[in-house]
């Protein structure tokens, strides 16, 4: 692999980057990158938090995007998931 990433392939420290985890609050979380987009699946706590997508989007590049998805919409208890 080159040490320069195309749009869908991973760069040389993807990796490493993906095994480090770390248990806390979104809110106090120290985002070290800068993203072209943020989602937010099923945080249906993370998403009642002001301060929580604050500090997300604070890490958005400009034109940024923020998708979420979540199964407690209003009115979707009359959805079916799979059909």
């Amino acid at each position: 692999m080159s040490s320069m990433a195309g749009p869908h392939e991973p760069g040389p420290d993807a990796e490493a980057a993906i095994r480090e985890y770390r248990r806390v609050a979104v809110e106090e979380a120290e985002i070290e990158a800068a993203a072209d987009a943020a989602l937010f699946s099923f945080t249906h706590d993370v998403l009642q938090s002001p301060g929580a997508i604050a500090n997300v989007v604070r890490h958005l590049r400009p034109g940024g995007r923020v998708a979420s998805t979540d199964r407690s919409w209003p009115g979707s208890q009359d959805l079916t998931a799979n059909g």
